[in-house]
């Protein structure tokens, strides 16, 4: 089994730690205005991807850190609430493993997005992961803040939910594709992609037609269909064996047959 470098359970933790902050962090102006999605929503998708693409040996450092950025980023919100700031960041941590862990069995060996069943996973996890969460998260709010727990919870499991639906699927195509190389048309291809998409819905928000509310869930099918473009490799044509080769000499006895013509038997 090959080792890992002794730093690298440190920058796995601190990684996972800023980049869980940030997204939650980010969640909080993304949430203003916006009814019942909560701050933590963008973070669910990071966190889900970070335990799918890190390597099996530094996923407890992952979920080190996403429980770590959940208290940096709660602080704020809660106050000197600890009740709800440790509930929400172990409901957090306890959401990215399910997720995770759905991801991880049921994507291919190189975490890529290019089934059909690979997209029945990531409902899956985008529903299990955030139900578990929204217990514990639910509860915790619901405490903390003395706000019925239906109303917390089906706030919490939405937000989640949606944060695995739009951030988890580019997040592990973008991963795959850096760790494979891929070529830069193919990157520009698919933000090509990506910036029309979000241009044609941000002109249907200025029109009327859609609402700025439902703008996140009209993302969902373009960035999954981005992540599958992004996701789909070449295939590699293996060189051809000199065994394989029609010029090789036949083994004894594998001479073909001599064909005789009826004119040379009579």
């Amino acid at each position: 089994m090959k080792k890992i470098h002794w730093a690298a359970p440190w920058v796995a933790t601190t990684g996972a730690t800023l980049l869980m902050a940030l997204a939650a962090i980010s969640g909080l102006g993304l949430s203003a205005g916006a009814e019942g999605i909560t701050i933590f929503w963008p973070a669910a998708g990071v966190a889900a991807a970070l335990v799918t693409t890190a390597p099996q040996r530094l996923r407890r450092n992952v979920l080190t850190g996403v429980f770590l950025g959940t208290v940096l980023s709660a602080i704020p919100m809660g106050g000197d609430k600890w009740a709800f700031i440790l509930g929400a960041a172990i409901a957090n941590t306890v959401e990215a493993h399910i997720a995770g862990k759905i991801l991880r069995g049921r994507l291919p060996e190189a975490h890529r997005i290019v089934r059909v069943s690979d997209i029945r996973a990531l409902f899956k996890a985008g529903v299990l992961g955030p139900a578990a969460g929204a217990v514990i998260g639910g509860t915790a709010t619901a405490i903390t803040f003395n706000i019925p727990f239906g109303g917390a919870a089906l706030s919490w499991f939405a937000a989640d939910a949606l944060g695995i639906a739009l951030i988890a699927p580019g997040a592990i195509a973008i991963v795959s594709a850096f760790r494979d190389r891929i070529p830069v048309k193919k990157w520009i291809q698919t933000l090509l992609f990506g910036l029309g998409t979000v241009g044609v819905l941000m002109l249907t928000i200025l029109l009327g037609s859609v609402t700025a509310r439902n703008f996140a869930y009209l993302l969902i099918l373009p960035l999954i269909v981005s992540a599958i473009y992004l996701g789909q490799r070449a295939p590699r044509c293996s060189p051809r064996s000199p065994r394989s080769s029609s010029s090789s000499p036949p083994k004894a006895g594998s001479a073909p047959l001599p064909s005789f013509q009826a004119s040379s038997i009579l």
